[in-house]
């Protein structure tokens, strides 16, 4: 008989090759854990800014909860809030309008819970805001929308104009107030699967992982300086566009209103101001997750009248205007001052004035500087223009 093949080398190679398995596997978890660690070093922390402007409120706009196709509740959105210190946020279910999502409107739990609608249109998705409540089966068309809409005392804001459902550019432009520059959902869209090893960042930094979901995109900026040198007004606004992951999401990209006086208590006096200051232009953007912005300000002064952001400033012959800038001091921030559309001065300055000599439109850009965690060319904060008219304009355009 044939003596008992030995299979004691074989098993042994395969224990062998289990435990350099198993080694391997530890080595690249313990760099993936060590990468993870180095990024959430290497990002610079939130610096506690001083109280500059103690009236000043800090909101989120564009999110969606149950009412549409959000995934959360009202009160779930209401707990993001507080938990970025917010004092305000803006529903935006989808609806014509979303009459549920607007009968929740109120104070709760110290937040002040306001609404629109985002309605679906021939031209894509417009957002509703300040509307009377007696306004019904709004239509599809959207300058006819847009008509109904201003009449009954509210304005409209052109949603995610060149991503998901893109907007189709007409000629009654003048209709819309204001259009989305930058938006969260449409970044997190883009950028989940090249960053999904990042996701564990969830779990103990939700900071980090929506900075890095964060990308420059110039062309709704564009588009806005265009909309603003043919049909001005128009405001841009930092969209949250969130539906699920409130918290995260409502770190990211906020709308800061330097108010006269301090909100009142009273929720219908509250929301004419806050709508009040956005119809007018008065406020500025800041994606706050990288530096918290409070404390910008951009103003005009013509003799011995402020015109804050927003505002059309008509000048007579031989009448002067000067523009001031202020940035928050607790961090380096460069300041681009923009006239229709084109960087006219650069400063490291934290405070700086400037008499302006043509008509047009200027807005200020604020970009991060010393290690900053945002992408190249995404500004830190976006202020919404100031407008001159010179009185040779007038006659030029009679």
């Amino acid at each position: 008989m044939m003596p008992e093949k030995i299979c004691g080398k074989p098993e042994k190679t395969k224990g062998r090759r289990k435990k350099i398995l198993g080694l391997s596997l530890g080595l690249v978890g313990l760099i993936y854990v060590l990468y993870l660690f180095h990024l959430v070093s290497s990002f610079p922390p939130l610096k506690k800014e001083p109280a500059v402007i103690k009236k000043e409120i800090v909101g989120a706009y564009h999110l969606h909860t149950r009412f549409s196709d959000g995934r959360g509740r009202v009160e779930d959105v209401v707990k993001a809030a507080r938990k970025n210190q917010l004092d305000f946020i803006i529903l935006t279910d989808h609806g014509q309008p979303n009459l549920a999502c607007l009968q929740s409107q109120g104070w709760r739990q110290g937040v002040l819970v306001l609404a629109g609608t985002e309605m679906s249109t021939s031209r894509g998705h417009l957002v509703g805001l300040a509307f009377s409540e007696t306004v019904r089966n709004l239509p599809r068309q959207a300058e006819e929308a847009a008509r109904i809409i201003q009449k009954e005392g509210g304005f409209t804001i052109i949603a995610h104009p060149y991503s998901k459902v893109s907007w189709s550019w007409g000629k009654e432009n003048e209709l819309y107030l204001g259009l989305e520059l930058i938006d969260a959902d449409t970044m997190l869209r883009k950028k989940w699967l090249p960053n999904l090893p990042l996701f564990p960042l969830l779990l103990f930094n939700k900071r980090i992982f929506a900075l890095r979901m964060l990308e420059s995109f110039p062309l709704p900026f564009r588009q806005w300086d265009r909309l603003n040198e043919i049909a001005p007004p128009h405001y841009g606004f930092f969209s949250c566009d969130a539906h699920l992951f409130y918290e995260t999401l409502l770190s990211l990209f906020h709308l800061h209103l330097p108010l006269e006086r301090e909100l009142p208590p009273e929720f219908k006096a509250a929301r004419e101001i806050i709508f009040n200051s956005l119809q007018s232009g008065a406020f500025y953007n800041a994606i706050d997750s990288a530096q918290p912005a409070s404390g910008f300000n951009f103003w005009a002064k013509k003799g011995e009248e402020f015109y804050p952001m927003g505002r059309l400033i008509k000048l007579k012959p031989g009448e002067k205007v000067r523009l001031y800038i202020r940035a928050p001091t607790f961090v380096a921030g460069r300041l681009v001052l923009i006239h229709n559309g084109q960087k006219i001065l650069t400063t490291m300055e934290k405070e700086i004035s400037f008499e302006p000599e043509a008509s047009g439109f200027y807005r200020v850009e604020v970009y991060l500087q010393d290690k900053s965690i945002l992408p190249e060319n995404l500004p830190w904060i976006v202020s919404n223009p100031i407008f001159l008219r010179m009185d040779q304009d007038d006659a030029h355009s009679d």
